[in-house]
């Protein structure tokens, strides 16, 4: 049983009573039993084998993220603050092909990351990862077309589709 506060992805299949479960009332002639069965779905997730900027200050977002893209095939820097992020562009610049922030950090914020990220590699391809994205579509329209935008909290497969569609564009 989930408790309060606890999420869940998957799917779930119930059987109805005219299927066969095995040692279940209904095969016996007795009451019809309804069982649960885990639905296995393969996915094709996109993969990549670009490096990957990845700045936020929330250890879980880093460490899942970046889990996340090293299974896809992605090599992938981690910053945990803008600093950090600056000293990996400029040490990394040339392998780098997109920067993956957090706005809202301690320090700089994930917009002047950005214009101090743009001053170093121009054309550096950006997704923004952020809850309050409401809060910020002025700015984005404002950013062009090198920067997207991830709602926090993601689906897995949403994440990587727009990697994939931002690398490739």
């Amino acid at each position: 049983m989930l408790q309060p506060g606890t999420s869940f992805q998957g799917g779930v299949e119930l059987a109805t009573p005219d299927e066969h479960i095995s040692g279940g009332a209904a095969a016996n002639g007795g009451s019809p039993t309804y069982g649960v069965r885990r639905r296995r779905q393969t996915v094709d997730l996109p993969r990549g084998d670009e490096t990957v900027l990845l700045v936020d200050d929330e250890e879980l977002v880093i460490d899942s993220v970046s889990r996340i893209l090293r299974g896809q095939g992605y090599t992938v820097l981690e910053a945990r603050n803008a600093g950090d992020a600056l000293r990996l562009l400029q040490t990394h610049g040339s392998d780098i092909r997109l920067m993956m922030t957090d706005l809202m950090m301690p320090g700089m914020s994930g917009w002047e990351l950005l214009a101090r990220c743009r001053e170093i590699l121009p054309h550096l391809r950006v997704i923004v990862m952020s809850a309050a994205v409401e809060d910020m579509r002025a700015e984005l329209r404002a950013q062009g077309r090198c920067v997207q935008v991830v709602q926090k909290p993601f689906f897995v497969k949403d994440l990587l589709v727009r990697i994939r569609s931002v690398l490739d564009a």
